[in-house]
């Protein structure tokens, strides 16, 4: 019996204190527009990587302070087939999986919205 309500304290006291950390809206540090045009219709690494709004997402991007990148694409499934495939090249060259969040809503149907945020108390 005390055993399992330690158990509980420890971790409603271990939530409470992720929940106080990382509290609030992100801070957007980056906003890049991507276009269906710019996009390389036969891509590999380079041809990604000589985008500016990739680079200039990869280059800003730091780990250790909890950034994260939202990518807001367009409704549908065009939509949201070209976010994975853009968060997958953005994993590949080197990003973690779970610093890349993607939202519903660029505001245009051939657009992506890359934005690089700081998660709040970090």
């Amino acid at each position: 019996m005390k055993r399992s309500f330690c158990f509980r304290i420890v971790t409603l006291w271990m939530l409470c204190c992720s929940a106080a950390v990382l509290s609030g809206p992100p801070k957007m540090l980056l906003k890049e527009q991507l276009d269906r045009t710019q996009w390389p219709e036969q891509r590999n690494s380079s041809s990604v990587l000589a985008l500016t709004q990739i680079n200039a997402i990869l280059s800003q991007f730091d780990e250790a302070k909890l950034h994260r990148v939202t990518i807001r694409y367009p409704g549908g499934d065009l939509g949201n087939a070209w976010a994975l495939e853009v968060r997958d090249w953005l994993v590949a060259l080197g990003m973690p999986s779970d610093a890349v969040l993607l939202e519903p809503g660029s505001g245009g149907s051939d657009q992506l919205i890359l934005l690089l945020e700081k998660l709040s108390g970090a």
